[in-house]
């Protein structure tokens, strides 16, 4: 299939992983008008974000026999189905408990979106090509939640709280419109598949040693997006718009470079580049350290990008070479579990980060806080540099069995 006709048929599946970024940071900037109008305390207001993770982390679980029993055409309308329902549903939610509600419901649709991304584009791109397609959807995931705080707190301000929920459904309709046109109704030999054990998958060490180090790069990622902006509003005294804004950039920065990654992996595989990647990440959480040392705005930007870039090289790169390693019949059981790997990344990075910093500060008072951010950010660069390791070990079993595969074809 050429490049043109590959896009044009995973165009409304980039578009669900955008939306699916978009949906998880959807509510974040109008928690406060929310707690406002329905008089809900913070944690109260909170489960807004943390159920809807939590029934993502569920549906995303349960994707491979879904994807195997009904197939991309039926699950994608599904999902745009859940998500318009849910945005209605807050569109016009009268009371918390309708808005909650909506949120779950919304929630679904995320969950079947990023993993039914990962299989249209296994189905649908050659082999020597996974990298740059599958680099492509990772970077519409990472601009998702990116968008999502600029967008929101311009409509929260404009048009109140309740005005957040057209994008997804307007977004909702036009990939609807797309998928009547660009995806055919799976024939049952499709989807069917035969049944894949989850231990023979586990047992995999390529692929397994591939999930734990998206689970390590993408835990460095998340507590960035976390850890950042609080440096900037705590030690800095940046206002929560501006250090959000400062996130945009870094954010465009990492897609940028998942896209030069694939890329590179296609051409030339995933050795040494993963491994340098992970150790660039490392470099620039060190500069981090010393820019909270230094107590340098500028100096923590720069590492900052340069942890960003980093990542970005290696995150989608590792899913590739993890599913490469699978046979055929396996791919939907394995985008499960590598999308699971962010899910858990998600929860892990910022916990860790944050409980740190918190430590470190509780130990040395309020009036050294930044020794808590200078010992999260050393504690990344550790975690990079021992992740480095692991993918040079990584490399050498994923890029021998491909050359060896490749042989045996």
């Amino acid at each position: 299939m050429s490049a043109r006709n590959a896009a044009g048929r995973l165009i409304g599946f980039f578009a669900g992983g955008f939306i699916a970024g978009f949906n998880e940071n959807l509510v974040n900037m109008a928690l406060v008008a929310i707690m406002g109008e329905f008089s809900v305390d913070a944690m109260t207001a909170q489960w807004l974000v943390t159920g809807f993770m939590v029934v993502t982390v569920f549906v995303v679980a349960a994707m491979a026999a879904l994807y195997r029993r009904l197939g991309p055409r039926t699950l994608l309308f599904v999902a745009l189905a859940c998500n318009a329902l849910g945005s209605m549903g807050g569109l016009v939610a009268p009371t918390f408990a309708v808005l909650f509600a909506s949120r779950l419901v919304q929630a679904v649709g995320t969950g079947i979106f990023i993993p039914l991304m990962m299989n249209a584009i296994l189905e649908t791109v050659a082999s020597e090509k996974l990298g740059t397609y599958l680099a492509v959807g990772n970077g519409m995931i990472a601009l998702g939640p990116a968008v999502a705080p600029v967008a929101t707190g311009a409509l929260v301000g404009a048009f109140g709280w309740h005005s957040v929920f057209v994008v997804p459904l307007v977004a909702s309709a036009l990939i609807g419109l797309w998928g009547l046109v660009a995806v055919r109704p799976s024939r049952r030999g499709d989807v069917q598949g035969n049944f894949v054990s989850l231990r023979g998958v586990l047992l995999n060490r390529g692929f397994v040693a591939a999930a734990l180090l998206v689970v390590l790069t993408m835990s460095i990622y998340f507590s960035l997006n976390v850890m950042g902006p609080l440096y900037l509003e705590e030690c800095a005294h940046l206002g929560p718009a501006l250090s959000g804004l400062c996130l945009g950039p870094l954010v465009v920065a990492y897609a940028v470079a998942s896209l030069a990654g694939g890329r590179r992996l296609d051409r030339r595989g995933p050795a040494p580049l993963l491994s340098r990647g992970l150790a660039v990440a490392a470099a620039g959480s060190v500069l981090m350290a010393v820019a909270a040392w230094m107590a340098s705005e500028i100096t923590l930007l720069a590492g900052m990008l340069v942890v960003f870039v980093g990542c970005g090289t290696v995150c989608a790169n590792f899913q590739t070479t993890g599913l490469r390693c699978l046979a055929l019949n396996q791919h939907s059981l394995g985008v499960t579990i590598m999308t699971m790997a962010v899910q858990i990344a998600a929860s892990i990075g910022p916990f860790v980060s944050v409980g740190t910093m918190s430590g470190i500060q509780g130990a040395v008072g309020e009036a050294q806080s930044a020794l808590g951010y200078e010992g999260a950010w050393l504690l990344a660069a550790l975690v990079c540099a021992m992740g480095s390791l692991l993918a040079r070990w990584a490399c050498r079993r994923l890029w021998k069995w491909r050359r060896n595969n490749a042989d045996a074809g």
